[in-house]
């Protein structure tokens, strides 16, 4: 993380002028993640996870999340960054990636639970002129 706050430092300089603040912002941003960051020790997860990241993100995020993973990291890069990322055209590029996401797991977690849940089947037989159900 230090490498991104010297690159924002790094922006902060050259902004000088128009969107100086926002920079500032940025920075302020960072810092209050990096900070937090050092104090949070996450716990290993047993499956995998799906980061959706900026190409700006991407290289200093990956390798912590890959620590906790067990089952691996899926890294979906993303158009934009945190100040356009809900604007046209990232937010649908954002949908998309995420809404395929979903489905392909939504998509593995049926097929799991039709390999581990059991068939239930019943039959209907008429005995007698009246309905008997039978598991």
């Amino acid at each position: 993380l230090k490498i991104g706050l010297e690159k924002w430092r790094s922006r902060l300089h050259q902004a000088q002028g128009q969107g100086a603040t926002e920079v500032g912002r940025d920075i302020q941003l960072l810092r209050r993640y990096e900070s937090a960051s050092a104090q949070h020790q996450p716990e290993a997860y047993a499956g995998a996870i799906d980061c959706f990241l900026c190409s700006e993100m991407r290289m200093t995020q990956v390798p912590r999340v890959a620590r906790v993973a067990r089952s691996g990291v899926h890294i979906h890069t993303i158009t934009g960054y945190h100040h356009t990322l809900f604007e046209p055209p990232h937010v649908q590029h954002l949908a998309q990636q995420l809404e395929a996401t979903m489905d392909a797991a939504m998509e593995a977690a049926n097929v799991v639970s039709a390999e581990t849940t059991p068939e239930v089947t019943s039959s209907v037989s008429v005995d007698s002129g009246s309905l008997a159900k039978n598991p």
